[in-house]
């Protein structure tokens, strides 16, 4: 990123409402929502300043004409997007998935755990506090600004990496497409067999918890983790080196695998929900063996 940043802001304009963890229903209406904007999180995001780097935050101010081409733009343009998702508004979620589309680098900002979809989770999200009194503003934006610029620094130190699942999926077909592909057939026997062979004695282990008695139960999914992740690498790295004609089934596969194990590492590091986790752990191997097996059909259907 450059020294200026340029940072467009996506939110509810009129009124925002939910229900809450703990059942409640919660709304903002319009001056809420633009103390919300000039308060919050324009300030925050301007506030921040490291090596010279000064943002200039914004959000769509409408005006005459096509007022959603002016957002794709923003969209586009932007260095860095700030998405408040708090009631999953079907506005803000749509201008967040066409910025999945264009680009990297969006923090993702919500009241409460339970509006932040599942399949984002272990992206960035901040969670943090409106203010009801005016007595709390000082206490919920000193925590707010200091998990934003803490996610803005991560966004410029990592801001060709992926932050979202299209990047994911758009990066994980990228590395395949930029392989020399072999075409399989008679003249390179040899190799089939050696790919059928390396996929066909790969395996995962993974070891009861009773085999680890002295483990609690958050290191041992933390074991687990680190294992899945290995694994994760070795059957990309397999794929890779014999370099394959793969289908987009295998693709779509491997990026569901690399999905399943984001989140239930996320799992493992907020260490709640065990049910959750173990569920996320049997899914993960159910899907590993799966993609496992579409590559080695694949090879036969070519011998």
């Amino acid at each position: 990123m450059d020294e200026n940043i340029k940072c467009f802001i996506i939110m509810p304009f009129s009124y925002l409402t939910y229900k809450n963890s703990a059942g409640k229903n919660i709304n903002l209406k319009k001056k809420q929502l633009d103390f919300l904007y000039d308060n919050f999180i324009k300030k925050a995001a301007e506030s921040f300043k490291r090596n010279k780097i000064k943002i200039e935050a914004k959000r769509y101010e409408s005006g005459s004409g096509n007022f959603m081409k002016g957002i794709v733009n923003k969209l586009f343009t932007a260095d860095l997007v700030i998405a408040e998702i708090t009631g999953l508004n079907p506005n803000v979620m749509y201008e967040l998935g066409i910025r999945h589309t264009l680009k990297n680098n969006t923090i993702m900002i919500a009241q409460d755990k339970s509006q932040i979809p599942s399949d984002l989770l272990h992206y960035i999200a901040i969670l943090y506090k409106y203010p009801k009194k005016l007595s709390d503003y000082n206490n919920f934006y000193n925590i707010f600004e200091a998990e934003l610029h803490k996610a803005i620094q991560e966004r410029i130190e990592k801001c060709n990496e992926s932050d979202n699942p299209v990047r994911d999926f758009i990066q994980i077909k990228k590395k395949f497409e930029n392989e020399n592909r072999i075409d399989i057939n008679e003249n390179n026997y040899k190799q089939k067999i050696e790919a059928f062979n390396e996929i066909n004695t790969f395996s995962i282990d993974v070891q009861p918890r009773k085999h680890f008695p002295d483990m609690d139960y958050g290191d041992y999914l933390d074991h687990i983790a680190n294992e899945f992740e290995s694994s994760e690498n070795k059957i990309i790295d397999i794929l890779k080196k014999h370099t394959l004609i793969l289908s987009n089934k295998i693709i779509c596969y491997l990026n569901k695998l690399r999905l399943i194990s984001s989140d239930g590492k996320f799992l493992i590091e907020d260490r709640h929900a065990t049910a959750e986790g173990e569920r996320q752990v049997k899914e993960f191997v159910k899907v590993l063996k799966k993609t496992i097996k579409i590559f080695k059909d694949e090879i036969k259907n070519n011998e």
